[in-house]
């Protein structure tokens, strides 16, 4: 039988709880070794018009949403809810940024795909 979260002083809410900040580590390496490999593949390709500069942008303002909220998580900086509600802020800037370039490509894909 499977015990239910709240189950307790040593259940699974307490193995969560304290594998939360080792996570939060791992999201934040993650977070910029994908910026990192991204801007090398931007920066190799010299134009602005590429998809590797597009992935570049967005993964700059994800970056920038998400890097205080972890860092506040792990206690480097604190901030209170400021932080929380600036990344959100920030992470649905970078999504229409996202649906920008995707749609900006489908349209070029239609207009050199009628000529």
């Amino acid at each position: 039988m499977l015990a239910p979260l709240e189950s307790g002083p040593s259940g699974p809410v307490d193995a969560l709880q304290t594998l939360a900040p080792f996570m939060e580590g791992i999201s934040l390496v993650l977070i910029i070794a994908s910026l990192s490999i991204i801007s090398y593949l931007a920066f190799r390709t010299k134009t602005v018009r590429s998809f590797q500069f597009e992935m570049f942008l967005f993964m700059l303002v994800l970056a920038a949403a998400e890097a205080p909220r972890i860092l506040e998580t792990l206690g480097v900086v604190t901030g209170g809810p400021y932080y929380d509600l600036v990344g959100l802020e920030i992470h649905s800037v970078s999504m229409v940024f996202l649906a920008a370039f995707v749609g900006l490509r489908i349209y070029r894909f239609w207009r050199v795909g009628t000529k």
